[in-house]
């Protein structure tokens, strides 16, 4: 019998010095893979609310030196950011309370020692007790704070970049206007005049004075068609400025019978750059056209006003005209070129409207704008396509920006 017991015991005990050495390999290949992968490793006890987390991993990837400070989960949610707390907690309430869901991934930005936010990505599996209770959640956090940064700097470069081409494009388009235009005026109206006064003089008998005087009539014609062409394209600041221009626009679609209500200061418009003060006289005529052309309008207002401090200055064009539907007009070519050239000197469309109840059409941009010599460093990310957002029996609205 004691024989038997000692036997025992040894087996006991070889089985046990196994099982030990299986544990600490195990352990070991666990050490391994954290330090290879540098992730987080985190097993989260629901009844206790207890959180395990590798210290040497929790400063690696969270910058927290003691993993003290987070070993429960109230602790942890405290350093999340303000704009994601409350966004982690409806996601973990809902992981919880679907049965059907059981796996977690988030991204957050948790806060270190030092004062700095680390963006987290964060994934986890969520484990249930034969009753279908959630009793444990394991993961692993990832430091993506480099890929993110590494991204929105790819994203502003190209943002710079379409923004650059965009500029040079209407550079372009502008120079090649003003060229056309100036040679019309001192090349071709100067021609037409000079056969004009030749047909004075060559006029004579009865037969041919009536066809001259015919000839005549068309060539005047001609030379003032050709005047306005000139005119249109040549850029407004080189002629009126920009109040200049926007009078003169405006005369002359008052004489088609529009109403028009303006307001603008001639000191405030003065804080514009050339290129901003031609994007929107641009603007305004592009959407002029739209109005005239689709809008059956009775009344126009066209406002400038600078905010304050001086630092945005807001451009309002309203009708009162039968509106459209926003969601099926966003991508039409006027619009889309009032969208670019807003987005070229930095600023955002928004419109409301809706069939029926007129257009208010808006586009605030800053004042001298680092963007006009090229730097883009604290713009958004683009974004591909504007948001529509439906009002219901209210006038549709939609923001635009890049």
């Amino acid at each position: 019998m004691d024989a038997q017991y000692i036997e025992q015991a040894v087996l006991d005990a070889a089985e046990h010095a196994r099982s030990r050495d299986s544990i600490g390999i195990a352990n070991e290949r666990y050490r391994l893979a954290i330090k290879a992968t540098r992730d987080l490793i985190w097993d989260w006890d629901l009844k206790t609310n207890q959180v395990y987390r590798d210290e040497t991993a929790v400063f690696n990837v969270f910058g927290i030196s003691s993993f003290r400070d987070i070993e429960d989960h109230a602790s942890w949610q405290r350093k999340i950011h303000p704009g994601d707390s409350i966004r982690l907690l409806r996601i973990f309430s809902e992981i919880r309370n679907n049965p059907r869901m059981e796996v977690l991934e988030v991204e957050y930005r948790i806060l270190g020692d030092d004062g700095c936010y680390r963006n987290i990505l964060d994934r986890g599996l969520l484990m249930r007790n034969a009753a279908g209770e959630p009793i444990r959640m394991v993961g692993a956090a990832q430091n993506v704070t480099d890929t993110r940064v590494m991204e929105n700097a790819l994203k502003c470069s190209e943002l710079r970049t379409r923004r650059a081409v965009a500029r040079a494009t209407i550079r372009g388009q502008e120079n090649e206007r003003k060229h056309l235009g100036l040679e019309l005026h001192d090349n071709v109206t100067q021609v037409l005049a000079a056969a004009t006064l030749l047909l004075d003089h060559a006029i004579s008998g009865k037969d041919v004075q009536k066809m001259m005087g015919r000839t005549r009539e068309l060539i005047s014609s001609s030379i003032q068609e050709l005047r306005i062409l000139s005119h249109r394209l040549l850029p407004p600041s080189a002629r009126f400025g920009l109040v200049g221009a926007l009078e003169k626009l405006t005369g002359d679609l008052a004489n088609t019978g529009l109403m028009f209500s303006t307001s603008w200061n001639v000191s405030e418009v003065s804080l514009l750059t050339t290129d901003q003060q031609l994007a929107v006289y641009r603007i305004i005529q592009e959407q002029m056209n739209n109005i005239v052309k689709y809008a059956h309008a009775t009344n126009i207002g066209v406002a400038l006003t600078v905010a304050p401090h001086k630092k945005q200055i807001k451009v309002e064009i309203s009708d009162d005209g039968v509106g459209f539907d926003l969601a099926r007009k966003w991508k039409g070519v006027g619009l889309r070129n009032i969208i670019t050239r807003a987005d070229v000197i930095g600023g955002r469309v928004s419109i409301r409207t809706k069939p029926g109840n007129g257009c208010i059409l808006k586009v605030l941009f800053p004042i001298n704008t680092t963007e006009q010599h090229g730097s883009d460093n604290n713009q958004r990310p683009p974004v591909n396509k504007p948001a529509l957002v439906p009002a219901g029996h209210r006038q549709a609205s939609a923001v635009y920006h890049r």
